[in-house]
């Protein structure tokens, strides 16, 4: 059983360390934001963002400071005002998600559940809504799309796997595999058995992605809102 206060530790904590990575990466880019002109105020401004947000999320993760949830938000929101877009897209989105529900729950004990089950839906809403935006596209059921994702993808992919995506029935059931878990994701919240096979599938969904593409804080965004679908779950079935 996890509580409504193990839910709140366990999420900051995991979305501070998705911006730490966020964070190291902007200073890793800087030389080359300010060049092409991506960063839309002094560069002097930007860094001092990118190290506030660093020290908050240092500071949440060695648990001197816990509430930091509206703080990081901010931030977050300084960052994408600062290059005007978002920088590493569905990451973004799902960090500020998150950090949203996060400083609503750690200042309102009685909007707290509320908040938390809004996260948990919207963590069920991104594999489903995903999967449903692909249903209707021949390529993702046979395979096509993911084998022309990975041979095509700007992101160093290992050699190893864009041989294996040359096998068609491997790559095919790759992606049906995909495609089922995304759309059948909702299942969760009607047979509990289900629970520990989704989670678990994508969690080596986004294991993958993290080792294929290199998409660090795609991982951690997204398992920063587990512990609030875990949460739902056990307490309102």
């Amino acid at each position: 059983m996890i509580s409504l206060e193990q839910t709140l530790s366990i999420s900051i904590k995991l979305v501070s360390l998705s911006c730490v990575i966020q964070a190291a990466e902007l200073f890793r880019l800087r030389t080359f934001l300010v060049k092409s002109k991506i960063i839309k105020i002094s560069a002097a401004l930007f860094y001092a963002i990118c190290a506030s947000l660093l020290l908050v999320s240092t500071l949440t993760l060695s648990s001197i400071f816990l509430k930091t949830a509206a703080i990081l938000l901010v931030l977050q929101l300084c960052i994408l005002w600062a290059l005007q877009r978002p920088f590493n897209g569905g990451s973004d989105y799902m960090t500020i998600n998150a950090l949203v529900c996060l400083s609503v729950a750690q200042n309102s004990s009685t909007a707290a559940p509320y908040a938390m089950g809004y996260l948990a839906i919207q963590l069920t809403l991104s594999y489903f809504l995903a999967g449903f935006a692909k249903i209707t596209e021949a390529k993702w059921w046979s395979g096509e799309a993911l084998k022309h994702f990975i041979n095509r993808s700007s992101y160093s992919v290992p050699i190893g796997i864009k041989k294996l995506s040359q096998h068609s029935t491997l790559i095919q059931l790759t992606s049906i595999g995909l495609l089922l878990v995304e759309i059948g994701f909702p299942i969760i919240f009607l047979a509990k058995i289900t629970l520990p096979i989704f989670l678990s599938t994508t969690l080596v969904f986004h294991l993958l992605n993290f080792w294929v593409f290199g998409l660090n804080r795609f991982f951690f965004a997204w398992l920063a809102c587990y512990p609030a679908l875990l949460w739902l779950i056990q307490n309102y079935r």
